[in-house]
């Protein structure tokens, strides 16, 4: 078995996107030799975003 894996999504805190009301989440995971990262408008998708990018490296 590899490293232990973790996964964190949370509102972007983006100056820009909070001053038009435009929240965004982004999702990062980490084994600590490798991370991917991504935004969308839900949690949801933020996650599932990620997850792909993770599969795909």
């Amino acid at each position: 078995m590899g490293r232990k894996t973790t996964s964190r999504t949370e509102k972007d805190s983006n100056i820009v996107e909070r001053f038009f009301d435009d929240d965004h989440y982004v999702t990062t995971i980490t084994d600590g030799d490798r991370t991917v990262e991504s935004r969308a408008k839900t949690s949801e998708e933020s996650q599932s975003r990620a997850s792909r990018k993770w599969d795909d490296k």
